[in-house]
């Protein structure tokens, strides 16, 4: 039969895993079971920023590639807000995860480990105290379910730089 599970790595200072140390175990622990075994193994990047912030959106950037390029045979999320706030999660950062898992796909550990060391730093001082973000109400039309205009303008921003950045994104 087919097993499929995880494990999962939170820093337990912050309760995510997208600063360096948590990147870092949960790169450790993707490629051990990928080398090691043929367990299909989830993986999640936990992310502490909430909705319609740029930090949410570096955050998922590094810990969905880091993930994908460390063997990770499927993943779940995002993980917005520390998972525990209501309502803080959007369409958008799903969006955004799906995007990321796909171009993952074609880049190497050592491509996404220089990425990380660029990107990590713009938000690692912020992981202990995290910006908040709005709450799905306050950043998507509801009727329509579509991102306002600074959200999606935020989402566009970090996605153009990812690209230049060399995050093969797919065209749409």
């Amino acid at each position: 039969g087919t097993e499929y599970g995880g494990g999962n790595v939170l820093d337990v200072r912050y309760q995510g895993n997208c600063g360096p140390a948590g990147n870092w175990a949960q790169s450790i622990l993707n490629q051990a079971i990928s080398r090691n075994s043929n367990f299909l193994a989830d993986a999640v990047a936990f992310q502490v920023a909430g909705p319609n912030t740029e930090m949410l959106l570096w955050e998922t950037a590094i810990g969905v590639l880091n993930c994908v390029v460390s063997g990770a045979s499927g993943s779940f999320g995002p993980y917005t807000s520390g998972g525990i706030k209501v309502d803080y999660l959007t369409p958008l950062e799903t969006k955004f995860w799906a995007e990321l898992a796909v171009s993952g796909t074609k880049m190497t550990r050592s491509q996404v480990n220089e990425l990380a060391k660029e990107i990590v730093p713009r938000y690692e001082d912020h992981l202990f105290r995290p910006p908040i973000g709005q709450p799905l109400q306050e950043c998507y039309y509801l009727p329509e379910m579509r991102p306002k205009e600074d959200w999606r303008a935020l989402y566009s921003s970090v996605k153009e730089e990812l690209s230049t950045m060399g995050v093969p994104f797919e065209e749409q």
